[in-house]
């Protein structure tokens, strides 16, 4: 083709002696180590699908808490109003049961106290002298003497009245008696009857007389046996303002003050005045704040787990507990928001460290809450955050 114009081919012939390398390695099987890895990878897919389909994973919920004693915190809440007088107490302070707090002024509680007192006496006295009055007018005779003068005159203004009206009833018997002595055609029927009326009259007028102050003596006693109830209540009442002026603490434990006082400040009945918190009680609860949009899932005896701030995880771990109640309606908690404030149990009053240590929970120690609230199979976990699962 030297002499052949045109466009010219090239044209390369290889013999099969030069493939048969390529042909070896064609021919060639995979190396073990990758038909291992391949059947590794196989196994771990497999295994790992199984695993994922049977195996469970626990859902929870997170909430902060605070640890309380079971024990009640006393709060103390003044009762008598008035001003301070004396505060024997500092905040943080330690207390014991009965020891005094602090005491309102009775100044005025005082006062009214010596004037019922007064009242009571006066009343007690008049009640002997009513009763007397009523033994004097029963005997007709005056039983007081000139030293008591408003009751001795009282008997002697009753017993001359008396005296009055019986001798117009004498008086007018007098006047029948006299009518009917006489011989029988000196006198006339109608004159004796009107005379008769008339003695009926006034002996009515005598007999109702005492009997009218028969009635007023008894009403008069019932009266004074009425303002005595009163009075004694007034006294009983005072008498329990002033012991509770002075405030004892119910509980021993650690003051934990709510407002600042100091002599002389006024105290409204109901005022919080301070808190008195058990110490290192033995058993303990936590209250959990679970916010509205995770308390649907929740019951009680759902396990809890506790990790507090001041005691590392890594070093102190955690404690457990279950819920223990669910309130049935919603809190304002502050900061919180509004929250349901569940109790929840703790299987421990303490945690140790590393080191053996123990380390006692205190009441207000906030902790992180994880309330497991299910179970759920770690595939369907998966595919509902995958969202493949509704």
């Amino acid at each position: 083709m030297a002499g052949t114009k045109g466009k010219c081919m090239h044209e390369y012939i290889i013999d099969m002696k030069d493939l048969s390398d390529s042909r070896e390695l064609l021919e060639s099987k995979p190396p073990k180590v990758i038909k291992i890895f391949i059947y590794f990878l196989l196994f771990m897919l497999v295994t790992g699908f199984i695993w994922i389909s049977v195996s469970s994973i626990e859902i929870t919920t997170k909430s902060p808490g605070i640890i309380r004693p079971i024990d009640d915190i006393s709060i103390v809440r003044n009762v008598v109003s008035g001003t301070l007088e004396n505060i024997w107490f500092k905040d943080g302070d330690y207390v014991t049961k009965d020891e005094p707090l602090y005491k309102i002024d009775t100044t005025s509680l005082d006062i009214d106290y010596n004037e019922v007192l007064s009242k009571l006496s006066r009343s007690n006295k008049t009640k002997e002298d009513v009763i007397k009055l009523q033994k004097s007018i029963s005997e007709n005779k005056n039983l007081f003497s000139s030293d008591n003068i408003k009751f001795y005159n009282r008997f002697l203004t009753y017993q001359l009245e008396k005296e009055k009206l019986n001798m117009t009833y004498l008086k007018a018997l007098r006047e029948y008696d006299d009518e009917n002595s006489l011989l029988d055609n000196m006198k006339t029927q109608r004159k004796l009857d009107e005379l008769e009326a008339n003695v009926r009259y006034n002996f009515l007028n005598v007999e109702t007389f005492v009997s009218r102050n028969f009635i007023d003596i008894e009403n008069e006693i019932t009266t004074i046996n009425e303002e005595l109830i009163t009075l004694n209540r007034n006294k009983m009442a005072l008498e329990e303002n002033i012991k509770m002026s002075q405030v004892n603490a119910s509980i021993s434990g650690r003051i934990q003050k709510i407002q600042d006082l100091n002599t002389g400040d006024f105290l409204g009945v109901g005022s919080e005045v301070l808190r008195v918190l058990p110490i290192e009680s033995e058993s303990i609860k936590v209250d959990i704040m679970v916010s509205n949009k995770d308390i649907a899932g929740i019951t009680v005896g759902n396990v809890v787990t506790y990790r507090f701030s001041a005691l590392p995880q890594s070093e102190y771990g955690v404690l457990e507990g279950k819920v223990l109640s669910i309130p049935g309606d919603i809190t304002s908690n502050g900061a919180n928001g509004n929250v349901y404030v569940l109790e929840g149990s703790v299987n421990s009053n303490k945690l140790d460290n590393k080191d053996g240590i123990p380390v006692f929970l205190k009441s207000g120690m906030f902790c992180d809450v994880r309330i497991i609230t299910r179970e759920q199979k770690i595939l369907g976990y998966l595919l509902e955050k995958l969202d493949f699962k509704s």
